[in-house]
């Protein structure tokens, strides 16, 4: 008998170990993915004035060059259509039009303090805090559409920085449709969160891209917004969601995922938005997508998104 309750408390001790180690090596890799969880301009500042002196032409039509385009995403985090919005929308540059570049410009190079906290059994998230450890905002949003793809690179499990991503379903009142977590389905959230993550990507499908399939992007984008809360509003978690048959007919869907979320609606509006069409779509395969162009960004390389 002393025999056999010896071997039970080996086994219980051996599994206790491999238990702590296992407990270890997670905590290891996921700290070895810090220094990715914010990623700072390794450049200096420029005046935007001086980048903006030529932006419209004697008819006041903007006449930005790609350069130009380039050298204010990597200066402000903002991308072309985000570019065109604000100057679009006054004219000119006004004096109003420059602070308000500025200020992205300020948030894009400003230092953050970053909290990793765990929110699942393997998986962490990050956020953006002060210095008595409270959650803050670290960026504004620029002007949503209906249909838009936010993504963040801040949740990580096991030294996997598989981010989070979700669709706009309400531009105006700042509406999402996502896939939280295991354990909870899908459902409309509020999306003043995500400017609490240390890292942001706001997508938007390309115009040439929409033309090619007969409609306008803007038409499309919303036809995938109006699809998500038809369809996928309410739908259990499953991390390998869409591994066997993404494509699953919409009444034949019984879970779903952050990335097949967003994936799932645009795909079923004719954008196959997975940029390597593997059978397991994540916010990486969606943020490499020839199909979408990006609006804004903080914290991430304008140089490679997301490599």
């Amino acid at each position: 008998m002393k025999v056999i309750f010896r071997r039970i408390g080996f086994s219980i001790g051996a599994i206790i170990v491999v238990f702590a180690l296992s407990l270890g090596i997670m905590a290891y890799l996921d700290q070895a993915t810090a220094n990715q969880a914010h990623i700072y301009p390794n450049y200096p500042k420029e005046e935007l004035n001086v980048l903006l002196s030529n932006a419209f032409n004697e008819k006041g039509e903007i006449r930005l060059t790609p350069e130009d385009y380039k050298s204010l995403l990597y200066q402000t985090g903002l991308g072309k259509p985000a570019i065109d919005d604000i100057l679009g929308a006054n004219g000119a540059v006004t004096p109003e039009v420059l602070d308000q570049l500025k200020q992205f410009q300020t948030d894009f190079f400003a230092p953050v303090k970053v909290l990793c906290s765990k929110i699942g059994i393997i998986t962490f998230e990050e956020k953006i805090i002060n210095d008595k450890q409270e959650e803050i905002n670290g960026f504004n949003f620029v002007k949503l559409r209906k249909g838009d793809i936010l993504i963040n690179k801040s949740s990580h499990s096991t030294g996997w920085r598989h981010g989070h991503s979700a669709i706009v379903i309400d531009a105006d009142n700042q509406k999402t449709m996502e896939a939280i977590l295991l354990g909870y389905n899908s459902t409309a959230q509020n999306m003043e969160k995500w400017r609490s993550y240390p890292s942001f990507i706001l997508l938007r499908l390309r115009e040439d891209a929409a033309q090619e399939n007969g409609t306008s992007s803007e038409e499309a984008a919303a036809k995938a917004a109006d699809f998500a809360i038809k369809y996928l509003d309410d739908i259990p978690y499953g991390l390998m969601a869409g591994f066997i048959n993404k494509a699953v007919a919409p009444e034949k869907l019984k879970e779903t995922q952050c990335a097949h979320l967003v994936w799932y609606a645009y795909f079923n509006v004719g954008f196959d938005i997975d940029s390597d069409g593997g059978w397991l779509v994540t916010p990486n395969d969606i943020a490499n997508s020839k199909l979408l162009e990006v609006v804004q960004i903080y914290g991430v390389d304008p140089a490679q998104i997301w490599p």
